[in-house]
């Protein structure tokens, strides 16, 4: 875990075990792209498949890049779009390891059984902030647990005040994305005052 400071560290032991589905929600500017990157650089093998879904186009190219530097490169993140055939995604499905893809075309392969959903070894939610009841990211979770009971899901944020304001929508993510833990880390929590350091970045 190089380059992690110590509450990194403390986060990664917390959500890091297949056996969980968590939410963190990390205060802005924190370091929560380092924080994902560790913990998808843990999945990294051919014998896992780990499907990342929300990333923009920047962040997937940030996300591969970090990855890269973190030995991730054989072969890495990989891009699953609609330019790709329903073959050569389910090809590469069956090859495994890490790949984001847009909850659209997630929701497709799944419903059309393109992708072995039995087998996925987890799903990784990013911009849990924008999660809703008629959302896609919904839909997958439950296209996801009707099939799959064992794989992990992990659902990060780092845009906490669109969850502390109205009526109930961490409960309400919570519960669209079938969690039942939450590990927050406001700039103020103790662990973060103690032992972080200035300059960290996303």
């Amino acid at each position: 875990m190089l380059g992690l400071l110590p509450f990194h560290k403390s986060i990664i032991e917390h959500i890091h075990d297949p056996a969980t589905n968590d939410l963190l929600v990390l205060a802005r500017g924190l370091g929560l792209r380092r924080v994902l990157c560790t913990l998808m650089k843990i999945y990294d093998s051919p014998k896992n498949l780990v499907l990342m879904i929300n990333a923009s186009q920047e962040e997937e190219s940030e996300i591969g890049e970090e990855l890269g530097l973190m030995g991730c490169r054989n072969p890495g993140l990989r891009i699953v779009d609609f330019e790709k055939t329903n073959k050569e995604r389910q090809d590469l499905y069956k090859k495994g390891g890490l790949m984001s893809v847009t909850s659209r075309i997630l929701s497709v392969d799944m419903l059309q059984a393109n992708i072995p959903t039995e087998l996925i070894s987890g799903i990784i939610v990013l911009h849990a902030e924008k999660v809703t009841p008629l959302g896609q990211e919904a839909f997958i979770v439950r296209l996801y647990r009707e099939k799959n009971r064992t794989g992990f899901l992990k659902a990060f944020t780092d845009q906490p005040e669109h969850i502390t304001s109205g009526l109930s929508p961490l409960k309400n993510i919570m519960k669209e994305l079938q969690l039942r833990s939450v590990h927050i880390y406001p700039r103020f929590h103790q662990e973060i005052k103690s032992r972080s350091s200035e300059g960290v970045r996303t």
